[in-house]
């Protein structure tokens, strides 16, 4: 997109590329990049792939600031961060690998009782 609007300067009127540029720029700040660190680190067939230093720590503290949102006390939330962290290391029940084709997300997730 942001590829698009920079040839629209080029071609188009300039204070128009300009007003868009403005408009990606304030969307862009607005993301929040943690909700798509914790999703991307869920999804099995990406835990712990490519992430930066530090961005388990991300993950984990929005993963938290979820669970007090939904009524979570201090107790169950070390119990999340246990669970994290053992989801992180491949230990059971999360050790079974994702295979693309055969797996959903769902389906991975329901065999680790």
């Amino acid at each position: 997109m942001a590829t698009a609007i920079k040839e629209l300067s080029q071609t188009s009127n300039q204070n128009f590329s300009k007003e868009c540029q403005n408009v990606f720029d304030k969307r862009w700040k607005e993301f929040n990049f943690d909700y798509y660190f914790l999703a991307y680190f869920l999804h099995p067939k990406y835990r712990d792939t490519d992430l930066q230093i530090n961005t388990f720590r991300i993950i984990c503290e929005k993963a938290l600031s979820i669970w007090k949102l939904l009524g979570g006390r201090e107790k169950s939330a070390n119990e999340l961060i246990a669970q994290i962290s053992n989801y992180s290391l491949k230990s059971k029940p999360y050790d079974f690998e994702f295979v693309t084709g055969i797996h959903t997300v769902k389906n991975w997730w329901l065999m680790c009782k």
